[in-house]
């Protein structure tokens, strides 16, 4: 990522690739969310007090436009309105407990507030702004046009009294404030209504957007083969697909929300700058439905012009998996790949809403299931992360959307008493503070790449969350995928699943937004395919093959070009052509090399290649899968999919991949523990292990250490870990909660099962004539400069 040069001069706190940094170093963000208008003011300090000992560098909290502002006109962040509104107190004190804060000043805030964050006066006084659905009446629950006028003259008037609170608080001017979000999440209203925005102004910025893309109308009426006299005629989208128009004419209204969602949040990153608030900024990305993230992508594609016109605002992702288990242990991991993906592979990988509690009372929170998360989110890459909620909270009187309480089964509640999850907070806290810093400055490294493809993913409309139906089920334009299965099955609850379940370390791309260095420095590139993909990913892919790369296509090659005009570039070059779609497929297909059968999807194509070996056949002994060579490189492209469902799935993916090793240097003997290796980029790194099941697992480490993990529990191992010139951690079997050295030797704080043989590797040119535990001598071996340590 390119960023302001002055950044790291002036904020305080900036970000890089990889991750955030303070004072030239790395710098893991550990934060809470404690939202100050849901406690009391007077324990406010109890509620940090308790934050700061459970090792929380930072608080984290909206800003409620709606309670600051309750007349027009007249914001106040004294306290006027009431006591705990007092947000000039709120930051003294964090500054005064040397906490460092996050402030989400809306507009939208969303949080289970009444309004959302916006003024009730807003709602009364300017009905003309409300967002409408087809009908052009205002949506049950209320939201804003986010183009009109009135809506962005009162934000421009919010944010001229809070931003300079703000500035004069940030980093640089010596007060807390470390970060600032940018809105919170836009298009979510879009997004879990399955509609789209049809109010007047809306409608009109609809028209301009078509006359911007298309020029005139007879260019709009050839691409749609309509016969529109006037752009005011062109009507928005609305109900099921009945013709080659009607599903153009939905790419163009999905197209345009993701245009003006940029074009909104580009608006307010300029009026926050210009109002001289300097720290990184930052948005939310949302989408975990009952504990599963499936859907988070559609949410991700929402921004997809958004990352590219502002590289230097941060994407933030929520976690809310409910209950952690190996049903969507893979969840978290992929959408950390796919929204670093969508950022072009830039920026640091920030849970800005990680689960700590929940809201929904149905819902049991157990601490051995958060735990296990924390440290997934730390395998899985993360560098920042946010608890959500820290601190329990209760509704101001009739703001409220549920109950009066915000939030249960949080580590403090509501009179900032400890909970049961509060000392995994603690725990998690420790292993920051010993290896946060390191930890920022090792990644996931993998020769491999899922290909994240957004246009895919524009379908919020079409097929809506909550509805079931799909309004365009593509037939009008000759396709039959149906692109949830491509994404959201095959590539997502299958290849991306089953190759986490193998260990395998693998990456994403978005293949819109990427180059060759970039794509270069993967031995293979998975692509889960629809009928339609444009000409100039096509291009990248073909380019990518040629250079060396092995390309892996899957249910099919594209056809068609996103504006469903013939387009065949990637197959042309890998001289694949489809031979047919059977119509009556059983699922069957046989490989050739193990005589093996096994059951696809229902979707079967055949192929030829002049000059392919075939891979795959049907059971009529048609070819479906082929592997083609290319210049430099390789393709293996299946005509079908796999679900997983059968146990030869698991095993079904790797027929088409090369055969080298995609797993990380460090692993363990046991197939039902997920491992993952983070590397540092001075050697050595972190080793962890992840049990997600309700059963306790016994595993052997290929370094030799014996481990037994309980049910839901996971393990955060260094290797060849330097803590002085003259010692490196080499191994361990436990975890290091704590390093000291001194004038004697070096004091090693560890944590571990009782059931795990304890064991330390060390490297050293020292002779060890001691070592203790709990004032206790216990026994060492030591063989040249290595020292084993047994307890």
């Amino acid at each position: 990522m390119v960023l302001l040069k002055n950044q790291q001069q002036v904020s305080g706190l900036y970000f890089n690739d990889q991750a955030f940094g303070r004072n030239g170093r790395s710098y893991f963000v550990l934060s809470g969310e404690m939202h100050y208008f849901r406690i009391d003011a007077k324990l406010w300090t109890k509620h940090l007090k308790f934050a700061k000992e459970a090792g929380l560098n930072t608080i984290s909290s909206y800003v409620p436009w709606s309670l600051h502002e309750q007349v027009e006109g007249r914001p106040d962040f004294k306290g006027k309105y009431a006591p705990n509104l007092n947000l000039e107190r709120f930051i003294e004190l964090c500054k005064e407990m040397e906490l460092n804060l996050i402030l989400k000043p809306g507009p939208y805030i969303l949080a289970e507030l009444a309004m959302h964050g916006i003024p009730r006066w807003f709602f009364e006084n300017y009905p003309d702004a409300l967002a409408c659905d087809s009908n052009g009446r205002p949506y049950p629950v209320k939201y804003t046009c986010l183009k009109h006028p009135d809506y962005k003259q009162k934000v421009m008037r919010w944010y001229d009294a809070v931003m300079p609170l703000i500035a004069a608080n940030q980093l640089s001017n010596g007060g807390p404030v470390a970060l600032v979000q940018v809105c919170n999440e836009v298009g979510l209203f879009q997004w879990l209504n399955g509609c789209g925005d049809y109010s007047a102004t809306s409608l009109e910025s609809y028209r301009d957007y078509l006359k911007n893309t298309y020029k005139n109308i007879g260019a709009l009426n050839k691409y749609y083969g309509s016969d529109y006299s006037d752009f005011a005629k062109v009507k928005a989208s609305v109900g099921k697909v009945t013709s080659r128009e009607g599903h153009l004419a939905y790419r163009d209204w999905e197209t345009f929300h993701r245009d003006f969602y940029a074009e909104y949040i580009g608006w307010l990153i300029e009026e926050i700058r210009q109002r001289k608030v300097n720290v990184p900024l930052f948005h939310n990305v949302p989408g975990w439905v009952f504990g599963r993230a499936k859907s988070m992508p559609v949410c991700l594609s929402m921004y997809h012009k958004l990352s590219r016109l502002y590289p230097n605002i941060l994407l933030g992702v929520d976690h809310i998996p409910e209950n952690p288990s190996y049903r969507n242990f893979h969840d978290d991991r992929l959408i950390n790949t796919f929204t670093k993906a969508l950022q072009g592979n830039r920026g640091p990988t920030y849970v800005a809403e990680l689960q700590a509690g929940t809201r929904e009372a149905n819902v049991r929170v157990y601490p051995n299931e958060m735990e296990l998360f924390y440290k997934a989110c730390l395998a899985n890459g993360a560098v920042a992360m946010n608890y959500y909620m820290f601190s329990e909270g209760e509704n101001p009187p009739g703001w409220g959307i549920y109950d009066s309480s915000f939030y249960l089964q949080t580590p403090l509640n509501i009179q900032g008493e400890p909970g049961d999850s509060y000392p995994v907070i603690e725990y998690i806290s420790r292993l920051i503070k010993t290896h946060g810093q390191r930890l920022c400055d090792s990644q996931n490294k993998a020769l491999q790449a899922l290909a994240f493809y957004p246009p895919y993913y524009y379908r919020e409309f079409t097929c809506p969350l909550f509805i079931g139906e799909n309004l365009d089920d593509r037939s009008f334009i000759q396709c039959r995928l149906d692109p949830r299965m491509v994404t959201d099955e095959l590539l997502f609850d299958s290849l991306g699943k089953l190759l986490a379940m193998d260990n395998q370390e693998y990456d994403a791309v978005d293949i819109t937004n990427t180059d060759a260095v970039q794509l270069d420095r993967y031995k293979q590139i998975w692509v889960a395919c629809t009928e339609q993909m444009d000409a100039a990913s096509q291009q990248m892919l073909l380019e990518y093959v040629r250079r060396g790369g092995h390309l892996i296509c899957f249910p099919t090659l594209p056809k068609l070009d996103l504006n469903a005009n013939p387009c065949t570039v990637l197959a042309d070059g890998l001289g694949v052509s489809s031979d047919q779609i059977l119509p009556d497929s059983d699922g069957m297909i046989r490989w050739v090399e193990t005589k093996e059968e096994i059951h696809a999807i229902s979707y079967i194509e055949t192929l030829n290649a002049k000059q392919g070996q075939v891979i795959a056949l049907t059971r009529n002994g048609k070819p479906c899968a082929i592997k083609v060579n290319c210049q430099k490189g390789s393709a293996a492209i299946l005509g079908t999919g796999f679900m997983y469902q059968a146990a030869a799935h698991k095993q079904a993916w790797q027929h088409l991949s090369l055969d080298i090793n995609f797993k990380g240097p460090v692993n363990c003997d046991n197939p039902l523990i997920i491992t993952r290796t983070r590397l540092h980029k001075n050697g050595g790194g972190y080793f962890f292990m992840l049990n997600y099941h309700n059963q306790a697992i016994t595993t052997k480490a290929n370094f030799g250490g014996e481990f037994f993990l309980p049910p839901f529990s996971g393990l955060v191992l260094v290797f060849d870990m330097p803590v002085s010139e003259n010692f490196t951690i080499v191994n361990t079997t436990s975890e290091i909660t704590k390093i000291e050295t001194t004038d004697c030797g070096i004091n090693i704080e560890v944590s571990g099962n009782e059931n795990t043989p304890g064991q330390i590797c060390l490297d050293t040119t020292r002779t060890i004539k001691n070592v203790l535990l709990n004032d206790k001598s216990i026994p060492f071996e030591q063989s040249s400069r290595k020292v084993k340590i047994y307890y």
